[in-house]
């Protein structure tokens, strides 16, 4: 998310989905091939509400001509109340302040979700006596990575830019 509120380049192609878009899309292999910007904004369990939020929040800097929608069918079936919420947290604790991310918490969320949805330094309240886990979010957040928005990727991965995530695993 922060990547994409701090691109000047006007992006006229966007992919939206689940873990395997945002491993599968390479915006600058698709922009090289077509001519046109694109940018990648897959993330792990993503929804169909949350893909259609983040198209709203593209869509109000972005002059947008073709938006690619690949989910996995199971997020068809999946309420409110079955959805990750450790995924829906990370893009709303990135968008910025607006009325889209406000709607977008509260019409993805339930209503005894709503304070950890909105108050993110709540979570993980039971754990604040957890000197341990207390350090480890300290020292987390004092790191370079996490200063500068870098992407966490697993081993056989790196982050190619653009919301793309390039992988030589194979199935």
């Amino acid at each position: 998310m922060h990547e994409l509120y701090e691109t000047e380049e006007p992006i006229r192609t966007l992919f939206l989905g689940s873990s395997h878009c945002f491993r599968a899309y390479d915006p600058e292999l698709f922009t090289e091939l077509t001519g046109k910007t694109a940018f990648n904004l897959g993330s792990s369990a993503q929804n169909y509400d949350t893909s259609y939020y983040i198209l709203r929040e593209v869509i109000k800097k972005h002059p947008l001509e073709t938006v690619y929608l690949d989910m996995h069918y199971k997020f068809l079936f999946v309420d409110r109340e079955g959805r990750d919420l450790v995924q829906a947290n990370i893009i709303s604790d990135y968008m910025r302040p607006s009325l889209n991310k406000l709607e977008f918490l509260t019409q993805t969320s339930e209503l005894k979700q709503f304070t950890n949805r909105f108050l993110p330094f709540r979570r993980n309240w039971q754990r604040l006596s957890d000197l341990s886990y207390l350090r480890q979010v300290w020292e987390k957040k004092q790191t370079k990575a996490y200063r500068e928005y870098e992407p966490v990727v697993l081993e056989q991965e790196y982050y190619a830019g653009k919301g793309f995530v390039f992988s030589n695993e194979k199935l």
